[in-house]
């Protein structure tokens, strides 16, 4: 048997990325910061930390990995005390500005409606700032969903919890030990736009400083990504935050689609999860 990283669901983490065709100016980055530090305040964003970038890495290690960004960045955090001790403490919220992309991350999901709202109340403003001077290269939605054998599931029982589709390759639920799974594709291919999708199957251990180090878990990764070639699309000012809002609820439906077509059917409805 499997169990969910949540009890309410099994969703570790959520990204929104916003990458612009060309790096705005330095004048620009500060409009869309100040544009941000309205609204940090009000949702718990309030620590700040050095000009690095944390992101979530499912790869086999499942890392941290820290990023110097090149230029300006800001970024701020919402954090949570687990334990006692300067290191105790867990990212729950991250939104940073960079002069090449905008993005929201969260390691304490709610649900959609909750998290769009102020992801469109962080970054709405900036994006406006934004769109102003540079067209938009992608817009991004990525989930990932972790899943942990039960104590007495030795060599687990993927069946129980994938169906074997298209999107897996088919030798990978035989494994005798970690194995992974990737598959990425275009959808909606158009002169003017593309749409790429993405699942990542890994059977991961897992290293510190995640809270399962040394232990043994599944990650599904979903992604949905709208791209416009080069030289990106300009986007009137008037309409960027309803556009924004649009493209985030189309893109926040594909990946739950992906994430229906993937899951083994009764491990869904026995948990609650959409099916």
């Amino acid at each position: 048997m499997w169990e969910m990283f949540h009890k309410q669901n099994a969703i570790e983490a959520m990204a929104v990325t916003i990458r612009f065709a060309e790096p705005v100016g330095s004048l620009v980055v500060k409009r869309m910061v100040r544009d941000v530090e309205h609204h940090v305040s009000e949702l718990g964003l309030i620590d700040r930390k050095p000009v690095q970038e944390l992101q979530v890495d499912i790869g086999p290690h499942h890392a941290v990995r820290k990023t110097i960004a090149n230029g300006m960045l800001f970024e701020r955090n919402s954090l949570v005390k687990i334990e006692d001790g300067p290191s105790g403490f867990q990212l729950m919220q991250q939104v940073a500005v960079e002069a090449t992309h905008l993005s929201y991350q969260t390691w304490s999901y709610r649900r959609w409606s909750k998290e769009l709202a102020d992801i469109l109340k962080l970054l709405g403003s900036a994006f406006k700032s934004a769109v102003q001077n540079v067209p938009v290269s992608a817009i991004r939605v990525e989930y990932l969903d972790r899943f942990v054998p039960e104590p007495t599931n030795i060599g687990p029982d993927f069946r129980s919890l994938l169906k074997q589709s298209e999107f897996i390759a088919p030798k990978a639920l035989e494994a005798k030990d970690l194995w992974h799974s990737h598959v990425g594709w275009f959808d909606e291919v158009q002169e003017s736009s593309r749409k790429l999708l993405q699942i990542n199957h890994d059977f991961q251990e897992l290293n510190a400083p995640h809270r399962l180090a040394g232990k043994r878990a599944f990650a599904l990764m979903t992604g949905a990504e709208r791209q416009y070639p080069r030289p990106g699309r300009e986007i009137d000012e008037a309409e960027s935050v309803d556009l924004l809002n649009r493209e985030l609820n189309i893109l926040h439906d594909d990946v739950i689609d992906l994430f229906k077509r993937v899951v083994n059917d009764e491990f869904k409805t026995k948990n609650g999860l959409p099916s």
